[in-house]
């Protein structure tokens, strides 16, 4: 995906290895705005209520940067562990319920990348109940995991690597 500044081609944003060619097309596109508007220039990003509702509707990222990254996170399902050795989540509920244990002892953890683990469950964490307008914030180096979730469950999160 080209990056344009004023009107002139001044790089351009390539992806692949996401779990499809529509995902790496969805991220270069993602990654291309974010330059355009100035987002690694430190510039502020603006996102209208309209392009923030599209997102949650699929659920997918709004800003990848450097040191951070906006997800508009869409849940049906509880899911796996999530252990990310160096990322913050700072999560907050714009609809749905959700129950969502923090710390604990992870069982049959996995690797899925540098720094990142998964786990089918975790024992002995402390169980947070979400609701719309909540916000919860888990430090780097917490597992966590969505135990229950209402259909849907729609959250922005943070992501800030630090």
């Amino acid at each position: 995906m080209p990056i344009l500044h004023d009107g002139h081609v001044i790089g351009a944003v390539g992806v692949s290895g996401a779990s499809s060619a529509d995902e790496d097309q969805e991220l270069a596109v993602l990654g291309a705005e974010a330059a355009a508007a100035g987002a690694a220039r430190n510039e502020a990003t603006f996102f209208s209520r309209e392009a923030v509702a599209a997102k949650l509707q699929t659920g997918g990222l709004l800003l990848d940067t450097t040191g951070y990254k906006v997800d508009a996170g869409r849940r049906t399902t509880p899911g796996e562990v999530e252990y990310h050795q160096h990322v913050a989540d700072i999560m907050h509920v714009v609809e749905g319920r959700a129950t969502v244990v923090t710390g604990g002892d992870m069982v049959d953890p996995r690797a899925v990348g540098p720094g990142e683990v998964r786990a089918k469950t975790v024992e002995s964490g402390t169980s947070h109940e979400l609701a719309e307008g909540d916000v919860l914030v888990i430090p780097a180096g917490v597992p966590h995991q969505f135990v229950t979730v209402s259909d849907p469950f729609l959250y922005l999160v943070a992501k800030v690597t630090g």
